[in-house]
């Protein structure tokens, strides 16, 4: 059996993140670009997968070129899942089917599948095509331990890989999945403030990116909490407290948890169509 046969079904950014960053480690995984297949219908965004993949315009193209023991990973929008599942359910069969569609359930994924697949649920973000994302993963009907070892190898060469309950996929999307807009968002207005306070706006674009960078760096090394990494760059009195102290007037925590919980909601509504 070869596990490492894959058919990435959607395109779109995370569709073909995931594909650009398999065609990266794909030599560790055993799969190259004889053993990958992209549908993506975008002909503009066939260029940059040309290196990675093979190309083809859509998903029961992409699945008819799979042993029968390939893997799917089903990337289309939630919203567009109704509108293919009819054209490919007579030929996905009993393959394990990677889902990484935010908010529809796993039963639902492999009832509108023709009922024999089994199911893997993911949630990866863009950072993948880094090798520095993070994917929660979760077991769905017919999934068995190997194929989750399966998604592990997928999803492990992109970055941080957890097993989590499918109870928490909404919550993952909210956190990790949307997380990179959040910090995006928060450079959108240091960039914008740094302008106000007199920065060209290319000089606020480096100084912003560069202390984000170095920011997260310093996440990354050092296993201080947050809180506490904060306080020793806040000397009573000084710059930055009078900073965080306008935020917490703001109510920035409060706001930054609500933002996390919609995004969340987002996704249960999603989940019951």
């Amino acid at each position: 059996m070869d596990p490492f046969r894959v058919a990435i079904v959607g395109g779109g950014n995370m569709g073909n993140a995931v594909a650009q960053a398999l065609g990266r480690s794909g030599g560790l995984l055993g799969v190259d670009r004889d053993r990958l297949v992209v549908a993506e219908p975008d002909t503009t965004k066939h260029e940059e997968l040309r290196s990675a993949a093979k190309i083809v315009g859509t998903a029961r193209e992409a699945i008819a070129q799979l042993a029968i023991d390939g893997v799917i990973v089903l990337a289309v929008k939630p919203q567009v899942f109704p509108s293919v599942s009819p054209d490919i359910r007579d030929i996905v069969g009993n393959r394990l089917v990677i889902s990484v569609m935010a908010g529809i359930l796993a039963q639902s994924v492999q009832r509108d599948l023709g009922g024999h697949c089994r199911v893997v649920r993911a949630m990866p973000n863009l950072p993948v095509t880094l090798g520095r994302g993070v994917t929660g993963i979760s077991a769905g009907p017919g999934a068995s331990s190997a194929d989750l070892e399966v998604a592990q190898g997928i999803f492990g060469a992109m970055g941080l890989c957890e097993e989590i309950p499918e109870s928490l996929m909404d919550a993952i999307t909210a956190v990790a999945s949307s997380g990179p807009a959040y910090v995006f968002y928060l450079a959108e207005a240091m960039i914008a403030a740094a302008i106000r306070t007199g920065f060209s706006s290319d000089q606020a674009n480096k100084l912003v990116r560069a202390t984000i960078d170095g920011a997260a760096a310093m996440l990354m090394q050092d296993t201080s909490s947050p809180e506490e990494m904060r306080r020793r760059i806040t000397s009573k009195g000084g710059t930055t407290q009078a900073a965080t102290e306008v935020l917490d007037a703001a109510g920035v925590k409060e706001s930054i948890a609500k933002a996390v919980e919609a995004a969340r909601n987002r996704g249960r509504e999603l989940s019951r169509g």
